[in-house]
């Protein structure tokens, strides 16, 4: 069974967290152990709904986390894939292409994780 948890962004602290997502009052938060440290403020654990995307199960060639909304790029083929989520699938396409996407079930290549499209939108733009 994979482990289900999230990313987004804290704007406050500039940096991403990783664990559990869930809505309160308007605000979106993740934390990593389901509870908030009680010495810190509530501003540490929101995130910007924009760039919370779901951990998809599986790993780059180099064992980094392989995240919805990541670009990942295969060991010697020059275009690039976008990770997303859509209709209960975690799918990948390519880049500038108009071909169909593919369903991600498992990573049978040499793949590594570029960035993705909240830190690095450059690599959306098609070669």
């Amino acid at each position: 069974m994979r482990e289900i948890k999230f990313r987004g962004f804290n704007r406050k602290n500039e940096k991403w967290l990783y664990g559990y997502y869930f809505v309160n009052r308007g605000k979106h938060f993740i934390v990593t152990d389901g509870t908030a440290d009680p010495f810190s403020t509530y501003e540490n654990y929101i995130v910007d709904p924009d760039t919370v995307g779901q951990f998809t199960g599986l790993t780059d060639s180099d064992g980094t986390e392989i995240y919805e909304g990541d670009i990942f790029q295969v060991k010697a083929y020059e275009p690039r894939f976008e990770v997303y989520f859509k209709n209960g699938v975690f799918e990948y396409r390519q880049i500038g292409s108009s071909n169909r996407p593919f369903p991600l079930r498992r990573i049978h290549f040499d793949s590594f994780i570029l960035g993705n499209i909240h830190d690095n939108p450059e690599l959306l733009e098609g070669k």
